[in-house]
């Protein structure tokens, strides 16, 4: 946290008096952190003889629409 915070990618609250700073963070920047940082590893694809893994953001509203969206479909049919 204390490496996230120096590179400015978690913000927090130093509530020390002394030369050491003491670090508060608030729950919702670090909500807000992970769900910007949230991706997930797909299976793995053999390109050019190595393994590799990729990794794809997902935001819930897409999966709630593809969601709908097959329903739908299957309600038409």
């Amino acid at each position: 946290m204390r490496d996230l915070a120096n590179q400015g990618h978690i913000s927090f609250v130093n509530v020390g008096c002394g030369n050491r700073p003491t670090r508060r963070y608030d729950p919702t920047d670090i909500e807000a952190f992970m769900l910007a940082r949230k991706s997930v590893a797909n299976s793995r694809i053999v390109a050019g003889g190595r393994s590799t893994t990729q990794s794809q953001t997902i935001d819930a509203s897409d999966f709630q629409a593809r969601l709908d969206a097959r329903a739908k479909a299957r309600s038409q049919v």
